[in-house]
């Protein structure tokens, strides 16, 4: 905790949010220990789904443009303002938020569009992926239901 360096009155914060990560399965558990003579102590690490989050260093594809796309500010406003668009005569509840349309914005704001392509192109790359399945990547879909259709 101490590499962190996060005030001692925090700590207890950090532990709640790390349980709920690791239950979320963003994180694992791990038991390590330095020496031999040492007790063990428990260490989070990423869990093979969280992988696919990695940047920078990470050589193989991963899905952190897509997130950062998901969580875009410009694209959660109309979340918020769903409401306002059922009673109003705007095309999309984006127009609703933003007062253009979505490719308006996007002509407007180069960076947008940018992040909009990038996230696209990783969608698309999983998408096509053929080796994307639960036989040749069993860790990353531990735990995830089926979601094929099975004859009775």
């Amino acid at each position: 905790m101490s590499a962190l360096h996060i005030p001692h009155s925090k700590t207890n914060c950090v532990r709640c949010l790390m349980c709920l990560l690791v239950h979320s399965g963003f994180f694992s558990i791990r038991k390590i220990h330095q020496l031999e003579e040492e007790e063990e102590e428990e260490a989070y690490i990423l869990s093979p789904s969280s992988r696919l989050l990695l940047k920078d260093d990470n050589p193989n594809p991963n899905l952190s443009p897509l997130v950062l796309m998901v969580l875009y500010p410009v694209l959660v406003t109309p979340f918020h303002l769903f409401g306002d668009w059922l009673r109003r005569n705007d095309l999309t509840a984006f127009e609703t938020a933003h007062g253009v349309s979505f490719w308006d914005h996007g002509r407007h704001n180069p960076e947008f569009f940018h992040l909009f392509n990038e996230a696209m192109d990783r969608f698309e790359f999983f998408g096509r992926c053929r080796g994307w399945d639960r036989t040749s990547c069993p860790d990353h879909f531990r735990g995830v239901p089926s979601t094929e259709m099975h004859s009775a």
